[in-house]
């Protein structure tokens, strides 16, 4: 959504009750996040497919409907891989679906690699979401850890159009 500006900065405009309501549903859109951090999650997988990372979720109340605004998830995960040259994959699932935030390829057997990015989340109407974070690799060879050396953090805000 956007807020209509007043068509002049002239002294003496008074701001109509839809621009004022309009700016203050922007600003409290903008104001609503909820955030997950952690370094005490223990994980491992050599799956192709998506699977929860036990224990990284956050709760989320989206307060207006989808022609108002959206949901954004930004993700920052750290894990090593037992093998060189894997693709791990992570995302969040809203409780209907899939929506990848980020990907890296391990160069190192056993290093451990930080990586973070983000998903825009169209559609959803307002109500209470938990976002669970999850994962996946390229290949089964190998096993993905996740240990008490990794950070695990999801920023979820919601998004006014």
């Amino acid at each position: 959504m956007t807020a209509t500006l007043p068509a002049s900065s002239l002294h003496g405009h008074i701001m109509s009750d839809t621009e004022w309501t309009q700016i203050l549903t922007a600003i409290t859109a903008a104001a609503n996040i909820e955030v997950f951090n952690s370094r005490a999650i223990s994980a491992t997988t050599n799956s192709i497919s998506y699977g929860n990372i036990t224990g990284a979720s956050q709760t989320f109340t989206k307060h207006y409907g989808s022609s108002t605004s959206d949901v954004g998830v930004i993700a920052f995960t750290s894990h090593r891989h037992s093998t060189a040259s894997i693709k791990a994959t992570f995302g969040v699932f809203d409780g209907t679906a899939d929506h990848d935030t980020h990907a890296g390829i391990n160069l190192t057997a056993g290093k451990h690699y930080y990586w973070g990015g983000m998903a825009k989340i169209t559609g959803l109407a307002a109500g209470a979401f938990t976002f669970q974070m999850r994962w996946k690799m390229s290949s089964t060879t190998g096993t993905a850890t996740i240990d008490t050396n990794d950070t695990l953090s999801l920023y979820v805000v919601e998004l006014a159009k």
